[in-house]
């Protein structure tokens, strides 16, 4: 508050922060905010605050129905070099309109799918397929290299969704939905320091199902398989090629005595937020348990497991099995 003098009676005895709630309705949709205000020491009037209700409770619903707020809007248009004008006419609606919704008015609900939809890579490309005159030749062909590596990426993630989810959340996948961001949380934190391809996959089996047993739902919504090496995600080299092609590992040759193989490491940071202190902490149990252990060696260990000795071959094993983990 910067004002030394009160509008109303002239005080300047100063001002006292003052919270406000109140509902707003947008919509049809009552959203119950509270803003900031100002009231006067010296006759007690309540001021205008930094906040106003009507955008507080505008953001609300722009989170809810998956509309992009107004900064990001603009963020967005200037991160990927574009005018109003031509972003406007990408969109099919001119610059008069995209400058609304940057200076805070609400799209409707079509308007606000197509401006989530510019925030992916694939969603620029799709709309400079469908306006092409939108954007000078030269122009995007340097938007269209500047999104190649995330459109690959996001190519990338719809891949491990497909083959990694699409499932209800039930017994097969720990009463969990398949999460792309857990579970590349998850990648991430079990291969810090390095792990071999093999043991890696009896990591992940091991996280989930521990996670199972000890805080009732699975860390990453994956399903797993029984095969002769061990538990592993089923679709394991789908899941793993689909999160390198991402850039969330790498997989590195390497020989490990007679024997060679790839070592798998992450290739960049993961929101650590996305998992819960519980999750983190039973990953951290499984590196500490199977640490300095071979993947021969772990493989050994997953057929002592009694879902390895009763699923079948490339069946699918249930999480109730996790009751019985031996860890």
């Amino acid at each position: 508050m910067t004002r030394s003098q009160c509008p109303v009676c002239d005080s300047t005895t100063g001002f006292d922060r003052h919270e406000a709630s109140e509902t707003v309705s947008v919509r049809g949709e009552d959203f119950e905010v509270r803003s900031t205000a100002w009231r006067c020491r010296g006759c007690g009037e309540v001021l205008d605050g930094e906040d106003d209700p009507l955008e507080l409770a505008y953001d609300r619903y722009r989170d809810g129905h998956g509309i992009p707020r107004a900064a990001a809007i603009r963020r967005r248009r200037e991160a990927l070099g574009l005018t109003q004008k031509e972003l406007g006419d990408l969109l099919g609606w001119g610059s008069v309109t995209l400058s609304r919704y940057e200076n805070g008015a609400l799209p409707s609900e079509a308007h606000g799918r197509a401006l989530a939809r510019m925030m992916s890579a694939a969603g620029v490309a799709d709309a400079m397929d469908a306006a092409q005159d939108a954007v000078p030749a030269e122009k995007r062909q340097a938007l269209m290299d500047m999104i190649h590596d995330d459109l690959v990426a996001e190519r990338a993630r719809k891949m491990l969704e497909a083959v990694a989810g699409g499932f209800p959340a039930g017994i097969a996948t720990g009463l969990r939905a398949f999460s792309s961001d857990r579970a590349v949380a998850a990648m991430v934190a079990l291969t810090e320091g390095g792990e071999f391809k093999t043991k890696l996959n009896k990591l992940l089996f091991y996280a989930d199902f521990k996670a199972f047993k000890e805080l009732g739902t699975s860390i990453t919504g994956m399903r797993y398989a029984r095969l002769d090496y061990g538990p592993v995600p089923n679709n394991y080299k789908d899941v793993l090629s689909s999160m390198e092609i991402m850039g969330v590992i790498s997989c590195e040759p390497r020989e490990a005595g007679s024997v060679g193989g790839e070592v798998v490491k992450p290739a960049r940071a993961a929101d650590p937020s996305v998992l819960s202190a519980g999750e983190r902490e039973v990953i951290r149990q499984v590196k500490a348990r199977f640490r300095g252990m071979s993947a021969t060696e772990i493989a050994a260990f997953s057929h002592r497991e009694r879902a390895w000795k009763e699923v079948p071959n490339s069946g699918l094993i249930s999480y109730a099995y996790a009751q019985d983990l031996l860890i």
